[in-house]
């Protein structure tokens, strides 16, 4: 199998790429609110951020 491509292993990307990584810093009670609001919507950090970027255009 000389030659032959390989294929990747992993789930399929579905719409854009998310491929760019970002680090933040908040305090205790901003981190409280984020775990609340994901709680409730059963979403993760990075969900959430997305749609509070978009709704915020």
């Amino acid at each position: 199998m000389a030659g032959a491509t390989k294929k990747k292993m992993g789930r399929p990307i579905i719409g854009k790429p998310k491929d760019i990584r970002l680090q933040i810093k908040i305090d205790e009670d901003t981190k409280n609110k984020l775990d609340v609001l994901c709680e409730q919507k059963k979403i993760s950090y990075a969900e959430l951020i997305r749609q509070l970027i978009k709704k915020a255009k």
